[in-house]
């Protein structure tokens, strides 16, 4: 089973100045815990595979340790998978699932874009029932709708930061 949510929120720079791939590996654990309650930590590493990120969250009551891999990270589109996500029930019970999270932006004018953010939770058909037992699409929707402003508003922060080139 498959639990997927996509938040959407405005950034107000044109599409062509906003990089997410450079946005994301600049992304500080201090700048992560701050775009949402649940966030613990984050960070990002390169290794003899690539460039990965750890970020370690909770989600409806449930502790989510996530060991990512790029899959494809470019200026508009950065996906990052995990495959073996390690989900703690309650905070207590040790279970595995994959986790993917997409994040892309669009053009909305000439002055804006649109920022997506995606989660999604892949789950054994037992988990999926317990999934759908304690809501579990329901705090991942939260839970994208409350990061994806935030992060938006993270990208602008550091998009005006930023020195525009001649």
């Amino acid at each position: 089973m498959t639990i997927k949510h996509t938040a959407y929120a405005t950034v107000d720079a044109p599409h062509p100045e906003i990089d997410l791939e450079n946005w994301l590996f600049g992304l500080s654990d201090d700048e992560y815990q701050a775009c949402a309650r649940g966030h613990h930590g984050a960070g990002t590493f390169t290794d003899d595979k690539g460039r990965g990120m750890v970020n370690t969250e909770s989600v409806g009551g449930n502790l989510i340790v996530q060991h990512y891999r790029v899959v494809r990270a470019e200026k508009s589109f950065v996906e990052m998978y995990s495959a073996a996500s390690r989900i703690f029930l309650f905070h207590l019970i040790p279970v595995t699932g994959a986790v993917r999270w997409t994040l892309t932006t669009t053009p909305k004018s000439a002055t804006s874009s649109t920022f997506a953010c995606s989660v999604e939770v892949i789950l054994s058909p037992v988990l999926a029932v317990l999934a759908r037992t304690i809501v579990l699409g329901l705090f991942i929707r939260r839970h994208c709708e409350e990061e994806t402003p935030n992060f938006a508003a993270d990208i602008l922060r550091k998009h005006r930061k930023v020195p525009m080139s001649a």
